[in-house]
């Protein structure tokens, strides 16, 4: 899995740093996870700000929540 949190309480970096955790008993999934101000989320869309390869396309992604 992974997902791309955006979050008006986040700092603005400029850059992503992506934080991968293992399976494990209660999660059999591996999962990897940015954490990206709304400021850096207009730059991962403008492609000022690349995501991880694994990631793919910044506009393929799909909104989990608020619905």
């Amino acid at each position: 899995m992974r997902l791309l949190e955006v979050s008006d309480g986040f700092l603005t970096a400029g850059e992503v740093w992506p934080v991968t955790f293992g399976e494990s008993p209660e999660y059999p999934f591996k999962s990897t996870v940015i954490l990206a101000s709304r400021g850096d989320y207009e730059r991962i869309l403008s492609r000022e700000i690349a995501l991880p390869e694994e990631f793919g396309a910044p506009e393929r992604g799909r909104r989990v929540w608020p619905a």
